[in-house]
């Protein structure tokens, strides 16, 4: 990095110290880039960077081996993301002054001197080429840009800014983000653009219109300019330029979907997106990964004992249809629950799925023919006292297929210490012991892969 010149301050107001304004000018007509998180950088060589002008949004700054020069967030609220880490050396973080108020007050934050604040705007006309601010509203690429610029940039290329997402991962790594409900409109390859990254794109144009007023980076390639080196990227404000022609090499080839994931389905805010007593969407999310697991087995059977109001049928019986996989479904409760089954299940039947409905008086399921390749997902979800729930494990383990699962909600938590149902037992009251049950009778030939609060997910090996 450059000697970067100080700006002079009042004694003691360590808060006003290290102004972004003492950053700009100091690469003159450099090339920037801009480095995202998005999946277009799956299999990146980050460190093939770490000798250019790079400026990491967010958690970039995390990519193994990358050393960026510049690392910018905007929202204060994520520092803590930070405060740990082994930053990487010679690089200066920009935050908001609230941020760095953070930083300073956090003990083992060894160097104050690498961190820079800057004045957040959220529209492009309220800055100007030498005030502290970067414009940031609804997403930190454009803090990224403008920080570039007034660095001094030359040319600024964009990496990882994709403006889309796919079903099953949102970053680089792989990792997605926590459920939330967004609207998306899912292109034909697989890539989903959301509601957010149309405010990303929106943005970008207000910035794009805010240089073309000044006469700055008009472009075209290779003259000064904002470049996206994403070649599937949604965001069309910048000239695509291909990544060979910049780096010397292609990015990965994107990965079209295969089939639909799991987490389209507890997006959408339908009432049997959460299974009956689960109250979260983490647990819904380990309950169908579960599902979806099991689905990969050769003509797998589902059972369920408990059928209840059939929420958690036709979550399973919708996610077979959207995975399209020839596979049998069928539901066991000591009551005719037909009603609520015809209202909530029959409708998201379709081939090549079977379901059916079933009442017996307990876990007597078992009687029935099961095939030679065993049962590929048992959720037991009927009574939760300790003897119901030892007798399900008890009939059910041994016909549970190899990479098969067997699935025990309320398994801890408050929810745990509610009551049994009265028409499985005649009488009023029965303790919920469904961990004490489990904890005691589950075979060692099953290892547990997921404990998603209430939720128990167990695996045979």
């Amino acid at each position: 990095m450059p000697k970067i010149k100080r700006t002079r301050e009042p004694r003691g107001n360590k808060h006003n110290r290290n102004c972004v304004v003492d950053l700009f000018g100091s690469y003159k007509g450099a090339d920037a880039f801009v480095m995202g998180t998005g999946t277009s950088l799956a299999g990146f060589d980050w460190t093939s960077m770490n000798d250019k002008l790079t400026i990491a949004l967010n958690d970039a700054v995390k990519a193994p081996g990358f050393k960026p020069k510049f690392h910018i967030f905007c929202d204060v609220g994520i520092w803590a993301r930070y405060r740990n880490m082994n930053y990487p050396e010679g690089c200066a973080m920009v935050c908001q002054k609230r941020a760095r108020a953070q930083f300073l007050r956090w003990e083992h934050w060894k160097d104050p001197d690498q961190v820079f604040h800057f004045n957040h705007v959220s529209m492009p006309d309220q800055m100007t080429d030498v005030d502290d601010s970067l414009y940031v509203s609804r997403t930190v690429a454009t803090g990224g840009i403008t920080l570039a610029w007034k660095l001094g940039a030359r040319r600024i290329f964009l990496l990882g800014v994709d403006g889309y997402k796919f079903s099953d991962r949102y970053y680089y790594d792989g990792s997605t983000k926590r459920p939330e409900k967004r609207r998306e409109v899912k292109a034909g390859d697989g890539r989903i653009s959301q509601d957010r990254h149309e405010w990303w794109r929106q943005n970008m144009n207000k910035l794009r219109d805010f240089f073309r007023k000044r006469n700055l980076f008009l472009g075209p390639w290779p003259k000064s300019g904002v470049y996206n080196l994403s070649p599937f990227s949604t965001i069309e404000s910048w000239e695509k330029v291909p990544p060979k022609t910049v780096l010397g090499a292609e990015l990965c080839p994107i990965e079209v979907d295969s089939e639909p994931s799991i987490r389209s389905i507890i997006y959408q805010p339908r009432k049997w997106s959460l299974p009956y007593g689960v109250k979260h969407r983490s647990e819904a999310q380990a309950l169908f990964w579960s599902v979806e697991q099991a689905a990969k087995l050769k003509s797998p059977h589902f059972v369920e004992i408990g059928t209840g109001q059939g929420y958690t049928a036709r979550g399973v019986v919708d996610l077979l249809a959207r995975l399209e996989r020839k596979s049998v479904f069928t539901s066991f409760d000591i009551q005719d629950m037909a009603g609520f089954w015809k209202a909530h299940v029959e409708s998201a039947i379709k081939p090549p799925i079977k379901a059916q409905h079933l009442v017996f008086p307990g876990p007597e399921g078992v009687s029935l023919d099961w095939g030679d390749r065993g049962v590929a997902w048992v959720f037991v979800d009927g009574c939760y006292c300790h003897d119901c729930v030892r007798d399900a494990i008890e009939a059910w383990s041994p016909l549970v297929a190899p990479g098969g699962f067997l699935v025990f909600n309320r398994y801890r938590g408050i929810v745990s210490r509610r009551v049994g149902l009265q028409p499985y037992h005649g009488d009023p009251y029965r303790p919920a012991e469904v961990k004490r049950a489990v904890d005691t009778w589950l075979p060692k030939t099953f290892e547990r892969v997921k404990l998603r609060r209430s939720l128990y997910i167990a695996r045979r090996i």
